[in-house]
């Protein structure tokens, strides 16, 4: 039996880390729904990173009923006014770079549009390599709500909020993000 109690703590575990990190964030809205499931929205002060939302639903792992959980996803906004009907269609999204002969992962790359130079940007700092190996991760352009996207992936399960380098690793995006932007726009 689904009981909706789990996930409110988990979002405030997710809090409580942001929280440690230095940040204050406070919980706006918490919508719910039987065809998406649940959705928190967390507004965070003091960074670029304006807000978290946490979409949560609950999945029976399979059809015998052997094990049910909750299953969460999560998406930081950035607002950028530069971001508006027209922009171009922009999704970049991590892949690790497998060797040919172990198969292990060797390292990432960007893949998406090489537009506004933020592919290279991001190809290029290495601080952001060292923290991103382990899991993929999403960047978005959302015109019609006028903000970047930043999307964990890999991480659907329980709900793990951002250490400190992975904190720092999403600010340098952010400033990678904005600095393409506001270089092309002049």
């Amino acid at each position: 039996m689904k009981d909706i109690r789990e996930p409110r703590k988990e979002i405030g575990k997710f809090c409580g880390a942001l929280h440690r990190l230095g940040l204050h964030p406070i919980m706006v809205s918490r919508e719910g729904s039987w065809w998406f499931g649940h959705r928190d929205r967390i507004s965070i002060s003091d960074s670029p990173i304006h807000w978290a939302e946490v979409t949560y639903n609950f999945d029976p792992i399979d059809d015998f009923g052997l094990g049910d959980e909750w299953i969460y996803w999560v998406e930081y906004g950035v607002p950028d006014p530069h971001v508006r009907p027209g922009f171009p269609k922009f999704r970049l999204r991590h892949k690790s770079v497998r060797s040919s002969i172990f198969g292990r992962a060797t390292g990432f790359r960007w893949e998406g549009p090489e537009e506004l130079g933020i592919k290279k940007r991001l190809n290029q700092d290495v601080s952001i390599c060292e923290v991103l190996t382990m899991a993929g991760t999403i960047i978005r352009a959302r015109p019609k709500k006028g903000c970047w996207t930043i999307h964990p992936v890999g991480l659907q399960g329980p709900l793990h909020g951002p250490n400190e380098s992975v904190w720092a690793m999403y600010e340098s995006i952010v400033k990678h993000l904005l600095a393409a932007v506001n270089t092309s726009a002049r």
